[in-house]
């Protein structure tokens, strides 16, 4: 009985011992996780700059001055000189002839100027060729043929047979063409000038300035040649002189211009080559 209550005594003992040890163990363990997690120490170091050492300064050597040498006076001696006797010389007048100028005569060259004759080209008409008018043939309408008709048979009766005779064909004069009268020439220069003026004139009512040459204030004149064809239209365009920032412009404004109509007095001397203009292009 007695060993069974020691026994029993140890091991209540036991157990007490070993519940406090882990209940102490828990408690450690909840403490270390309630304390604050400890911060972390950041290390700075501080760099101290490196002084620079100084160059020594080298002191250029010193050179000693030599010392200066006062030279002695020379004493010169005086030599007296005995005074030279002037001799005066004889002075000899030369006699001054005079020359004589001799003038040249001065020929001037007379150059006769060529005298350069200018050719007048006339201008050569051309010459109005009369059409000639060919006769148209005249139909002549067939001449009647006479035909014999047998007269009318008669009652029997002795009648000496009658002599027949062929009528003879009757021949007419055939009428001479009558002589076609020359047609008088008709002057057409004065309806060709007319016309060519009324050109000239729709041709400067059509012009345009170029915007470009307006923009640049650009004056000037130019001259231009072209031809007038059968049709009434205009040909072979060609600029004769003048700045070249008109010449598109002068181009649509032939454009525009042709065809013409063409009077009836004209037609004869159509194509007209070589029809010239002179336009004026000036800001106003």
């Amino acid at each position: 009985m007695i060993q069974s209550r020691y026994l029993n005594a140890f091991l209540l003992s036991a157990l007490t011992f070993l519940g406090l040890y882990f209940a102490a163990l828990s408690l450690a363990q909840i403490e270390k996780k309630l304390q604050p997690a400890p911060s972390k120490v950041i290390k700075v170091s501080l760099i101290t700059p490196i002084k620079e050492i100084p160059k020594p300064i080298v002191k250029p050597p010193v050179v000693p001055t030599p010392p200066v040498i006062i030279p002695m006076p020379v004493v010169k001696k005086i030599e007296k000189k005995e005074p030279k006797k002037i001799i005066k010389k004889k002075i000899v007048e030369k006699k001054i002839i005079k020359k004589k100028v001799i003038k040249k005569k001065i020929i001037k060259k007379v150059v006769k100027k060529k005298v350069i004759k200018k050719k007048i080209v006339k201008k050569v008409q051309p010459k109005v060729i009369p059409k000639k008018v060919i006769p148209k043939p005249v139909k002549r309408e067939p001449e009647p043929i006479e035909r014999y008709v047998p007269p009318p048979i008669a009652p029997p009766t002795y009648v000496a047979p009658p002599v027949y005779v062929a009528p003879q064909p009757v021949i007419k004069a055939v009428p001479k063409p009558a002589p076609v009268a020359p047609q008088p020439v008709v002057n057409n220069d004065h309806h060709k000038k007319a016309f060519l003026r009324n050109v000239r004139s729709n041709i400067i009512a059509n012009k345009k300035y170029p915007k470009i040459a307006k923009r640049r204030h650009i004056e000037g004149s130019v001259k231009v040649r072209f031809d007038i064809t059968r049709q009434g239209t205009v040909s072979n365009i060609r600029f004769i002189n003048g700045k070249s920032v008109f010449h598109k412009s002068i181009r649509k404004t032939l454009e525009r211009t042709f065809p013409m109509s063409i009077p009836s007095e004209v037609r004869a001397e159509l194509p007209i080559s070589d029809v010239s203009v002179v336009l004026h292009f000036n800001i106003r």
